[in-house]
């Protein structure tokens, strides 16, 4: 591993993974296990170990994320869509109306899309806690807007990328990767709890004194987490596929702007 450790993957790795640790060293300790020795003889040498593993598991927890829960977050919140395959159609709060007919004007201007591509979105969509409706255009235009959206949104992310502008925009995909991850994290550490809440009821399991308050406590604040977020969660993807969209529009307006390096390989949408 060549590349520099940075503050991206302490969020988006270290942090969901020290969630799902915690949850684990915890479950350890109530099924009266001995605790793992994750230290050695040196501070620094535990120190270091603690955060390879946070980073492991922090791994392990993205490609959790990645599907089921990445999924729950389209249908919660996006009606089962990204907010970037949507944000040109009326009615989606990704972009404000100024930013929206603002943004669709300079895709069409630097022929990013046609004008028959246009089309679906003078229609109106809108979404949220599971539930989309569309008006004004059919489920069939739908599909072929959010291609296109999709696609315009793709070029804008390459050129911003080349130009080097992108550090917003990265750093608001960061925050959602941080935010999907620790809610992954926190929904799997409740779940846990509730299995081992469950065999210790039907085995007569004797935890350690004042367990069993210990990991009620922690479902609660772990499902409080969840729910946290995941709402965060929101936020931040809206905000990166708004930022893509603002860097592309700097860029326009200032053809010899240039970022300190171009933006790595990232993968939100």
């Amino acid at each position: 591993m060549t590349e520099k450790f940075t503050y991206m993957d302490f969020l988006m790795y270290v942090l969901p993974g020290a969630v799902l640790l915690w949850a684990l060293l915890l479950g350890w300790w109530f099924a009266g296990l001995p605790l793992p020795m994750l230290q050695g003889d040196g501070g620094l040498f535990q120190s270091v170990v603690f955060v390879v593993t946070c980073f492991l598991l922090g791994h392990f927890v993205q490609v959790v994320a990645h599907s089921l829960p990445e999924g729950l977050l389209k249908r919660l919140f996006w009606g089962g869509r990204y907010p970037s395959e949507t944000m040109f159609f009326k009615g989606q709060r990704t972009l404000s109306r100024r930013e929206r007919d603002a943004f669709l004007a300079n895709a069409l201007q630097d022929s990013l899309m046609q004008p028959a591509e246009a089309a679906p979105f003078a229609g109106v969509v809108t979404t949220g806690w599971f539930r989309r409706q569309i008006a004004g255009v059919s489920a069939a235009e739908f599909d072929v807007g959010i291609g296109t959206a999709q696609h315009v949104f793709n070029l804008k992310r390459v050129h911003v990328e080349e130009r080097g502008l992108g550090t917003r925009a990265r750093g608001a995909e960061s925050y959602y990767q941080f935010y999907r991850g620790s809610m992954t994290a926190s929904g799997l550490a409740a779940g846990l709890f509730g299995i081992l809440l469950a065999w210790a009821h039907r085995s007569g399991h004797q935890a350690p004194s004042g367990a069993h308050q210990v990991l009620v406590a922690s479902i609660t604040v772990s499902a409080v987490l969840l729910v946290a977020f995941g709402w965060r969660a929101r936020g931040a993807a809206q905000a990166f596929a708004r930022e893509v969209c603002r860097a592309y529009d700097f860029a326009r307006r200032h053809p010899a702007a240039t970022g300190s390096g171009a933006a790595g390989p990232v993968g939100t949408t």
